[in-house]
């Protein structure tokens, strides 16, 4: 409305007919400017001018659940070599601020920032457990001085992948090929594409029952919390836990002050 054009949308929660009804007013340059996912950036533009990225360090722009794997930040670059491309962050990525400090991007900083930031990276191979000793601590300060915290995991579930012992590849859905989680109050796993669930998985390469549990999911982040802050406040935010419907009324209660401790994921 502000610019007053038409703009199409496009990703994998509209029909298969109104994508495709998108594609060929792309192709035909009836329409074109176009909101929408990763795969928005493979729609046949001709005259293609400006590419935006936004959040661009979010894990989401990596297709690696199926084939063909590709990350969309390298996609956008790629089809930009003739427009201008813009990737815009609060926290970019490492590769984007390397690419940066080697000249391959230029850097546009906002003017007034709302304050410095203390950032911290911990090497948690020197750590035991899921929370490093320093964010425990940070924790408990937050805590002591009536403040709350926030913990972001990308991942829903007890853990962010499930591996084959015997020959490393990750478990996947048999419906649709999306890597599958595993939640341990339900005791499955988990497609968090289609929504299926499975009781018992077998790897689909090497037909072996031998499996590998990797990673951290905002399921396993509760419950590691729970158990070092028994007498603090703990809400996860996620699809898992609230419904769309719910979602303002956990904001309301995270605005007021009644929660220590948050976590969730990029819903």
């Amino acid at each position: 409305e502000h610019l007053g054009i038409e703009i199409g949308l496009f990703h994998s929660g509209i029909a298969d007919g109104q994508r495709g009804r998108v594609w060929e007013r792309v192709r035909s340059e009836e329409l074109r400017f176009v909101v929408g996912t990763r795969s928005a950036l493979f729609l046949p533009f001709a005259n293609l001018g400006l590419i935006i990225v936004d959040e661009e360090q979010e894990a989401s722009y990596k297709q690696q659940e199926m084939l063909p794997h590709y990350h969309a930040r390298l996609v956008a670059v790629e089809k930009g070599k003739n427009s201008q491309t813009i990737f815009g962050s609060s926290a970019p990525s490492l590769e984007t601020f390397h690419a940066v400090t080697r000249g391959q991007f230029g850097l546009i900083r906002p003017n007034n920032s709302d304050g410095q930031i203390n950032v911290r990276i911990v090497d948690m191979s020197k750590e035991h457990g899921v929370l490093s000793n320093p964010l425990a601590q940070a924790i408990e300060q937050a805590i002591s001085l009536g403040k709350g915290s926030l913990l972001g995991v990308n991942r829903r579930g007890y853990f962010q992948a499930v591996l084959c012992k015997k020959c490393g590849h990750p478990l996947r859905c048999e419906h649709c090929g999306v890597a599958l989680t595993y939640h341990v109050k339900r005791a499955q796993f988990v497609c968090h594409s289609c929504g299926r669930s499975f009781e018992s998985m077998v790897c689909s390469d090497c037909g072996s029952r031998a499996l590998r549990f990797v990673g951290v999911g905002s399921e396993r982040l509760e419950n590691e919390v729970t158990n070092l802050f028994p007498q603090a406040s703990i809400s996860r935010f996620d699809r898992d836990t609230l419904h769309p419907r719910k979602y303002a009324d956990a904001i309301q209660e995270i605005a007021s002050g009644k929660i220590d401790i948050l976590v969730g994921t990029p819903v």
